[in-house]
């Protein structure tokens, strides 16, 4: 194989990527307007409706609330690529914190406890690696079973590797749904049933892979779930941040959550 061409695959998935952007970005605008407009269609002539007609436009506002949100989690899916930072020495105890922080309500709500052992320090993209942290805590409060949520953080040597690990005690998932959790969009319960859009764990999966890394899952059906992360133990005193690829786009979302 000639070693001076790249993978065809790469390209792909990097045009696939910008298109999402594109795509995603660009749709905001229009489905805001529709938005915008049911609203002020229920607030002003709500009373003039009649059951039926009230009706569908209350399930119009859902369904256009929910594309949004969809919108939404594409566009930071695809900004993890576009947007990405320097990589440099991330604290894990303090990016775990973060996350913490970010699904306190949820914790709460849930009564969840988390036990978190002392992480390592790795290079990485910071924000990035709270992103991860908080979908996979988010992931073990909201997927429990009859029990409170108890989430475990710790890391663990592997040779080249950290393997940061994430355990709970929820709900499990089946041997031939493994893979594909981690698909954009992919949901294995009835609609309504969990919140959320099905993009948590893909981001996570997009942010390893950004890394350097890889995400798997051990689990069964009622017997909880350990997702690990392997992330590449560099030096963080002398190692060289990788390469960070500029967004061709000056626009910015900002802070959204999938």
């Amino acid at each position: 194989m000639n070693g001076d061409k790249g993978n065809p695959d790469d390209g792909y998935r990097e045009e696939a990527e910008q298109l999402a952007y594109a795509a995603s970005h660009d749709l905001r605008q229009p489905l805001r307007t529709i938005l915008h407009c049911l609203q002020m269609l229920q607030r002003r002539h709500g009373e003039e409706l009649g059951p039926a007609a009230g009706e569908l436009v209350s399930r119009a506002l859902e369904a256009t609330e929910h594309g949004h949100a969809m919108i939404d989690a594409l566009l930071v899916y695809s900004r993890l690529s576009t947007r990405a930072g320097p990589h440099e020495p991330v604290d894990l105890n303090q990016a775990a914190a973060r996350a913490q922080r970010s699904v306190e309500k949820l914790a709460v709500e849930a009564g969840a406890t988390f036990e978190v052992e002392e992480l390592p320090t790795v290079v990485g993209e910071r924000h990035h690696l709270v992103l991860l942290l908080e979908h996979l805590l988010r992931n073990g409060v909201i997927f429990h079973g009859p029990e409170p949520p108890s989430i475990r953080v710790r890391a663990r040597r592997d040779g080249a590797w950290w393997r940061i690990e994430v355990s709970d005690n929820g709900i499990g998932i089946a041997e031939g749904d493994q893979e594909r959790i981690f698909e954009m969009f992919r949901s294995l319960h009835p609609p309504g049933r969990y919140p959320g859009l099905g993009m948590g764990l893909a981001i996570c999966r997009k942010i390893a892979e950004l890394h350097g890394g890889r995400i798997e899952v051990e689990s069964s059906p009622g017997r909880g779930a350990t997702f690990s992360v392997a992330i590449p133990a560099r030096d963080v005193a002398t190692a060289a941040p990788p390469a960070v690829r500029i967004a061709r786009r000056s626009d910015d979302l900002g802070d959204v959550r999938c």
